[in-house]
Order: C-alpha cells, then structure tokens, then sequence
C-alpha cells in the first residue's frame, strides 16, 4: 500500500487505515516506519470512511514513508447446509422449489455452490437483490450441473436463498410409465486458498441434510417408489430445520420426507387415478319450515341431513 506524500514540507504527520474483505484474512508483512496503533485512536475523517472498525491502523512522524505490504488469502468458512425441496404437481406443470440455506463460520462468506440434476440446467431461477451473479457449469463425465452464487457482500451467520423452476408434467415414454423425480441436491466448497486457480478444490460439504415435500394437485396418482433408506418427517420435526418454509406448504403437503446423505432421491410412479363405486348417498334427516304471508306469498326453509362418504 503506497501511500501518497506532498513536496516541500519538513514535518510530516501520516495516518492510514486499512479496511479488509471479511472474505479474506491479511496480515502485515513489512511496514518500514509505519507504527501500528489501535483503530479507536485513528483521526474521526478517516474512522467516518467505513462504518466497520478498520482492520489495521498505522501512523508515521517521518518525511519519508515507505509502503505497506500486506499478504492477503482469501478465508475458508465454515458451511453447514440444509435444503427442502417442494415439488408440486398439476395436470399442467410440475414447480421443483429449492429453499437452501446455510449456516456460516470461522468467516464471512460470498460464495455459495452446489449441484443438481442436468435437466435443470437453464431452467433453475434466483430472485436475490444480494446476488452478484449466478452462473452454472455441466460437470464433466456426469449428468449434473454445478451452480455457483457469488454475493455482492459478504455475508455472516447464516445465508438462505429460494430457487424456483417450472416444467411441464411428467409424460410416460413408449410403454414405460410416467416417472417424477426430486432432483438432487447436493452442496460443495471451493477452497481458494491457494492464488492458482488451476489448485482449488471442489469437495462435498461434510455436514448437509436434505428434504422433500410432494405437493400433488393433480388427478392422477403419484406412487412412491420402495425405498427403506428414505424417512416420513412430520411438520413439526421440519420446524427445526433452518429454512423457511411457509406453514400452508405443510399442510398441503401429499408425504414429507427426510433424505439421508447418500441416498438416492424419492421417485414416484405416474398413474391414473381410478374412481371405485361407493355407498349412494343417503337423506336422513329432512327439516322443511314453511312461512305463508297475508299477501299470499311464501317461502320455505330446508335443512338436509346427509350421509354421503363417496362425495356424491
């Protein structure tokens, strides 16, 4: 950090402050004249020039001042991610809603990956006023896509974001049936710590937990696939979850379920809905008032009492 000195004077009297990235630790690695002073001691003009404390603080008697230098790595977070897939069903499309969140430490984070099934590609859509960019990749060699979130901020504690994609219903190809999938999702980390590109490495999240909720507003019926390693969760276990579900979603829900690391998603089979012959509805109880004016008029209340199990 060079730092700019008029001409012509005999006394001069410096004072720098430096503000950093929370996505980055620093530290001083040469400062020549400079001596480090605490930040609460810098001049009110330059304390006013960022309403974060600054992370180092200099001053200097000397006429001439050399530069600061400073080693720069970008910090590596402490993620925690949990995800709840809502997919919802009509006769006209088929809504896939990824509510992520995540939970942050160590450090501030602006970087968010994960991945999904290829066939969201071009599809998947984010309405975040935080977000600087968002871009997707194909991973080579798979049928999936990884997806990166860029903030324009950093972020601390926790970060949580809504996906959305909309896609006609699912359709049976030759004499196979019609199959709906969740799609899988699966949260990673770029650790950046090395300055070459070429060396950071993608790995899977060590702690994420996943859920679906199948919402079947359709007239045909969706029949889950066996699968033993998949769990049924109520409303109330999700309520521990960190991500932000609107309650009428729970009640409208066909099967919530939980979906261990490692296990393949929920599938369900597509079929028509059969209507079965029921008990005939039956009057059992008929209570008629009637009201006969002077001008001859009349009218007549009726309250029926029913038993109709088959919604005749």
């Amino acid at each position: 950090l060079a730092v700019p000195r008029p001409l012509g004077v005999k006394l001069l009297t410096s004072q720098l402050a430096v503000w950093i990235d929370e996505a980055y630790t620093a530290k001083v690695s040469e400062r020549g004249r400079w001596r480090a002073i605490d930040p609460a001691n810098l001049a009110a003009e330059l304390r006013q020039r960022d309403p974060r404390p600054a992370r180092f603080a200099f001053d200097a008697t000397a006429n001439e001042i050399e530069a600061v230098i400073l080693e720069t790595v970008r910090a590596t977070p402490g993620l925690v991610a949990a995800a709840v897939s809502v997919v919802t069903v009509t006769d006209t499309l088929a809504d896939f809603s990824l509510a992520m969140s995540w939970q942050i430490t160590l450090a501030a984070a602006d970087e968010f990956v994960f991945t999904t099934p290829g066939w969201l590609e071009g599809r998947l859509q984010f309405k975040d006023t935080r977000l600087r960019e968002f871009r997707s990749e194909p991973i080579e060699g798979t049928e999936k896509v990884r997806w990166t979130i860029t903030l324009n901020e950093p972020v601390r504690d926790q970060f949580f974001i809504l996906a959305q994609a909309t896609l006609p219903p699912p359709v049976a190809v030759g004499q196979a049936a019609a199959i709906l999938e969740a799609p899988e999702l699966v949260f990673e980390q770029v650790d950046r710590t090395d300055e070459d590109e070429e060396r950071h490495v993608i790995k899977s999240l060590s702690t994420q937990e996943r859920y679906v909720i199948l919402i079947n507003r359709s007239s045909r019926a969706l029949v889950l696939d066996p699968n033993d390693d998949l769990k049924r969760v109520e409303k109330d276990e999700l309520a521990d979850v960190k991500v932000r579900i609107d309650n009428q979603l729970f009640d409208q829900a066909t099967v919530m379920l939980h979906v261990p690391t490692g296990t393949s998603q929920p599938r369900w089979t597509v079929a028509m809905a059969t209507t079965e012959q029921g008990a005939t509805a039956e009057v059992q109880l008929a209570d008629l008032v009637s009201v006969l004016a002077a001008d001859g008029s009349w009218r007549t209340r009726a309250v029926y009492t029913v038993r109709n199990r088959s919604q005749q």
